[in-house]
């Protein structure tokens, strides 16, 4: 979906975005990320990832717990290895309107070089006046603490977002997401991510998306479909680097709901 997703409805991918969505879950379920490619020439990444979301009957407050590992390569530097921790709890304020926080900390362990780690978070809002759309608006990587002298390719820069999520019935979605970072982007630019999914029966989906980042001078293209079990549901997705062909990225997910 083009890397979009503020405002959409499912939690266990969603909560990496907007922790305002965990009290649209259903009940208990968790899920697994895997991803491996080339971002462009000598940039590859490696990600795996696992999360777990709690709004089962009788809980004060919709929460989750999840943990991401990635490996990067950058040009002309050394490799990393970095680890995330987070937690989100979430809640409606309202019958439409939902409210959420996450709190994670990221360790970043370079080959040859120091390792620094932070603190941050997000917060986040999600507006679902019905069931056909929904609108997302996210201050994401704030900072609890930082290590001023790390190198500004290890920062997390803060940055607002909006999103917008379009349902029409049950056989077609369109996701819409644009950000801008709120420091070290004199010229005020964008990153703009979209995607559509449709539907060929209450199982198979099949997705496009692209994303263009101004700051960073990159456009991808994402394609990718998705099994929806009654239990089990399986993505798979293809990233395209499209100013450079080299960057190729493919990942899986699995999610499965416990109750």
């Amino acid at each position: 979906m083009g890397g979009s997703g503020r405002a959409a409805s499912e939690p266990e991918e969603g909560v990496f975005l907007n922790p305002a969505v965990l009290p649209h879950a259903k009940k208990f379920s968790t899920a697994l990320f895997y991803g491996d490619g080339l971002l462009g020439e000598g940039r590859r990444q490696n990600d795996f990832a696992i999360s777990f979301v709690d709004n089962t009957e009788g809980i004060v407050v919709p929460g989750s717990i999840s943990y991401l590992r990635r490996h990067r390569t950058v040009p002309g530097r050394s490799s990393l290895n970095e680890e995330y921790y987070q937690m989100a709890v979430g809640q409606f304020v309202t019958q439409h309107l939902s409210l959420g926080l996450s709190v994670r900390y990221r360790r970043v362990d370079q080959k040859v070089g120091e390792d620094y780690s932070y603190w941050g978070g997000s917060l986040g809002t999600l507006w679902v006046p019905s069931p056909e759309w929904g609108v997302a608006l996210v201050y994401d990587n704030f900072a609890i603490t930082n290590d001023d002298t790390s190198p500004g390719y290890l920062e997390d820069i803060p940055e607002v977002g909006l999103g917008f999520v379009y349902l029409y019935k049950t056989i077609f979605k369109a996701r819409f997401d644009v950000s801008q970072p709120l420091e070290k982007n004199p010229d005020k630019k964008w990153k703009v991510s979209s995607g559509i999914e449709t539907y060929i029966n209450n199982f198979i989906a099949f997705r496009i998306g692209g994303q263009a980042d101004q700051a960073s001078q990159q456009e991808f293209l994402t394609l990718g479909w998705a099994f929806l079990g009654p239990r089990l549901k399986i993505d798979y997705s293809f990233r395209q680097n499209i100013k450079d062909m080299k960057g190729r990225m493919h990942s899986v997910d699995l999610r499965v709901p416990f109750w």
